[in-house]
């Protein structure tokens, strides 16, 4: 299962090839899910449109509505002088020999009384697949207007079956055409669930059943008392089911919204200076080294290992300048499993660190290895109130910051925006219409003095909302960490009469689960345990063996919960699942 997402930065986008051969493209071409530069079919080798997918898994997508429209939007007219990278993903339509065969419908019915050659014999959704099930995508959103393929490993399972002959043929066609068979489930859990749904900022759900099938989508969440008519629904065992005890629970799997990568190999130093001092001083120093592709390796293995042990199964990752470790990064996650967007950055202005920097025509043709149409873009706004001084001396035409990135099509509906702690509430209303989403990154801004965001305010605004880590002006690279400062955050603000009421922990777990989500656009694939999303979890275990915190005979479940979730960490997460794959405890082969 290939997860991860590709990016790029500002007027950029990333493609994500998958295992097609090199004459796919004619451009360089990545093996293992590297970027491709360009868009072939596999067999005419045409030219293809780009399409924007939501999440990537060996698969080949059907147009998006809505995709981003292609060209240099922004870069002629606004020059590339900050760290402004984007996340994207894309693939090539048709990769792997896959072409959507069966995604209308079903095949017709097998016509009666004529013989059906044994190789023919399949149960419907493409003429290699053998589940009976509609792919995904096909279930979720419909045939002509699915916005992704499934993986083909969805489509192929089980290979043609063999046919019985004469009339034992066709009835066994009929008989399968009725009443397909369902694919074995690849994780059945009984226990206890946490999750945050559009009604409650978190819900706890006690003595339930969790299916998840072999493609890693949730197929059921059902109360135990439900297991009789759902085994023989999907055809599992008591002894398939795997029992949690009292001390664990699952969750989703958080999703951080803003991280830097090259800044992990200094996170927990260097953090006093204000953010512009930081930059110049600490920051572009370091990732000037990134042009070693060894040195890159090192940190970026490392910060992918952490954050997956750390509970963060979808992270939107900042790297460097450099096209070639940029694109390293974004193996290093396919290795892991993570699920991940990875922005490259364009600076054409850096007269600090002046061999940290690109000319624009580089920038450009450099991004374009990454891009073919400008989709998601990633990048900060009003961090601290020098940042504002400096725009606004810089760009003295437009009425505000938001007006900047507005103006020159950089607010969109795929856009979030890190820190944002001095927006006003006409810039708020301009974010909620264009759909663009905001990273809060509470760490960063204290570590750094940069500002503090109220968080009710932009939610009172209707604008997307997801939580980062900010490595390495966040000095930790923990979603739960981020959890935390939410909380100090939201009280500092109530400390200081702004608001009446702070935020509650429940709140704060929603930011960092299903908000992180809807921030990245993937609420449709994650963010909690609802029937047809992907299986992105954490298995937390509050009695494991060094636990950092302690239980007692008093403490019911909320209180375990409370005390995970202000006094836990890695320790705790037992094991963690992306689209239904466990990659932690990590495989030896990583």
């Amino acid at each position: 299962m290939k997860l991860w997402k590709a990016a790029a930065a500002f007027s950029s986008v990333a493609e994500v090839g998958c295992r097609a051969p090199r004459k796919c493209c004619q451009t360089p071409s990545y093996t293992s899910h590297r970027f491709q530069g360009c868009h072939r079919d596999p067999q005419t080798h045409q030219a293809l449109p780009s399409t924007f997918v939501p999440v990537v898994r060996e698969s080949a997508p059907i147009p998006a509505e809505g995709s981003g429209s292609g060209g240099r939007s922004g870069v002629g007219g606004t020059p590339l002088s900050a760290c402004f990278p984007a996340a994207s993903v894309h693939l090539p339509p048709g990769c792997n020999g896959v072409t959507g065969e069966g995604l209308s419908g079903r095949q017709p019915a097998l016509p009666p009384l004529k013989p059906v050659p044994e190789e023919k014999v399949t149960r419907g959704w493409g003429n290699s697949d053998s589940s009976g099930k509609p792919p995904p995508a096909a279930r979720r959103h419909g045939s002509a207007a699915a916005r992704w393929l499934a993986a083909p490993h969805r489509l192929r399972r089980g290979g043609a079956q063999r046919a019985p002959s004469g009339a034992a043929s066709l009835l066994a066609a009929a008989a399968a055409m009725d009443s397909p068979q369902r694919p074995p489930l690849a994780h059945v859990f009984r226990g206890t669930f946490v999750h945050s749904s559009a009604s409650a900022p978190m819900e706890i759900l006690h003595g339930h059943l969790l299916g998840v099938d072999e493609s890693g989508t949730i197929v059921f969440l059902e109360q135990t008392d439900q297991q009789e008519q759902l085994a023989r629904k999907w055809g599992f065992k008591t002894s398939d089911i795997r029992e949690l005890s009292n001390h664990e629970f699952f969750m989703p799997g958080m999703v951080d919204t803003h991280i830097h990568a090259p800044q992990y190999s200094f996170a927990g130093t260097r953090v006093d200076l204000p953010l512009l001092q930081w930059l110049t001083t600490y920051t572009f120093p370091t990732e000037a080294k990134y042009k070693d592709s060894d040195f890159a390796e090192e940190v970026y293995t490392r910060v992918v290992r952490r954050t997956l042990k750390n509970g963060t199964t979808t992270a939107c990752y900042f790297a460097t300048i450099h096209t070639d470790t940029s694109l390293l990064l974004a193996d290093i996650i396919d290795k892991f499993g993570q699920r991940a967007f990875v922005g490259k950055v364009c600076m054409d202005m850096n007269d600090s660190v002046p061999q940290y920097k690109e000319t624009t025509e580089d920038s450009v043709q450099e991004t374009e290895r990454f891009v073919k149409e400008l989709l998601e873009k990633k990048s900060h706004i009003s961090e601290n109130e020098e940042e504002l001084q400096l725009v606004e001396n810089m760009f003295p035409a437009y009425q505000n910051y938001t007006e900047l990135y507005d103006k020159n099509k950089l607010l969109t509906s795929k856009t979030v925006m890190a820190h944002a702690c001095y927006l006003s509430e006409e810039e708020l209303k301009l974010f909620s219409l264009r759909g663009a989403a905001i990273s809060h990154c509470p760490n960063s801004n204290f570590s750094l003095c940069s500002g503090v965001l109220n968080v009710q305010k932009v939610l009172r605004n209707n604008v997307k909302l997801g939580l980062g880590t900010d490595v390495a002006g966040g000095y930790s690279a923990s979603m739960l960490d981020a959890i935390r400062k939410t909380m100090i955050a939201s009280n500092s603000l109530q400390v200081n009469k702004v608001n009446e009421m702070g935020l509650t922990l429940g709140e704060a777990f929603q930011l960092a689960t299903l908000g992180g989500s809807q921030a990245l656009g993937l609420d449709d694939v994650i963010g909690n345990f609802e029937v047809g999303k992907e299986f992105d979890a954490l298995l937390i275990n509050t009695k494991a063996s060094d636990s950092p915190f302690d239980l007692f005979s008093a403490d019911n479940f909320e209180d375990a919960l409370q005390k995970f979730l202000y006094l836990g960490d890695d320790r705790n997460i037992s094991e963690v699942y992306v689209a239904g794959k466990q990659v932690v405890p990590f495989s030896s082969s990583v």
